[in-house]
């Protein structure tokens, strides 16, 4: 999961709403969106290779019946990669497979972060949700509020989070009723940030340019879904997986509509 905007107690009739696209190989096989049948109670895809006998796969945002959200994203630092480091999926499912609450599981996870690939984490049930970057080596609090995270800390102001963050709340504060359709196609903004405004993370200048974009294209790497979750203040989750086939105008949506146990 490459870019993320999320809303915290920022809609009368949602108490959360998460507009996600992950980008990724297009040879990297996953499974799309469902209720897993390893652990049914969780939702979202899958890594589809588990390297660990017995190890629930990993997914990069997910959710569960009981209301628990989670989702991962790189920190792009290139020159400091770990080859031999675990996955970062792992760090989504065993929150959400775990009887852990948010701020715990992320005290937990402080403890052995050091192992892992730069990463953003987001844990959270209810209106309690917490970040925490082992890069930051903070876990912090987030308050009701809109948020934004790619490839670089929480709220960093690279072009495309600013740009899709302020759609992302247009379309929160317009006073229109919200559009699951609408919101998807929010994140199929394919323009380029100028050259001016782009962050220097060490992958040069043309790969700085075709990351910039909010949708993703290139030869072998680019936007493959798109997530949408909504959950009203009833308890009442749409949960929508949008995957592309070819580009932006060819997809097939999957959805799923739930009430939170409990």
């Amino acid at each position: 999961m490459c870019l993320i905007y999320f809303a915290i107690n920022k809609h009368p009739e949602f108490r959360f709403i998460a507009l996600a696209n992950r980008d990724e190989f297009y040879n990297r096989a996953t499974k799309p969106a469902g209720f897993w049948v390893e652990h049914p109670d969780i939702i979202g895809g899958q890594d589809a290779a588990v390297t660990i006998k017995n190890q629930l796969p990993g997914t990069w945002l997910g959710m569960t019946k009981a209301g628990k959200v989670s989702f991962v994203t790189n920190y792009r630092d290139l020159k400091n990669i770990k080859t031999d480091a675990p996955s970062r999926g792992q760090l989504v499912t065993s929150f959400l497979s775990s009887d852990n609450q948010p701020q715990e599981y992320l005290n937990k996870v402080a403890e052995h972060a050091h192992l892992y690939n730069g990463f953003n984490l987001v844990t959270g049930i209810e209106n309690e949700f917490y970040y925490y970057s082992n890069i930051q080596k903070k876990i912090i609090k987030l308050n009701a509020g809109i948020y934004g995270v790619s490839n670089h800390l929480i709220n960093t102001a690279w072009p495309k989070l600013i740009k899709g963050k302020n759609l992302f709340e247009h379309k929160l504060s317009s006073g229109l009723e919200l559009n699951p359709t609408e919101l998807l196609d929010l994140m199929t903004n394919e323009e380029i940030a100028a050259d001016s405004d782009l962050p220097d993370t060490g992958i040069g200048i043309e790969k700085e340019r075709m990351l910039s974009a909010m949708f993703i294209k290139s030869a072998n790497y680019g936007t493959r879904n798109t997530t949408l979750i909504m959950i009203q203040n009833s308890g009442h989750v749409n949960f929508m997986e949008r995957t592309y086939l070819n580009d932006r105008q060819k997809y097939q949506t999957l959805k799923f509509e739930f009430r939170i146990d409990g």
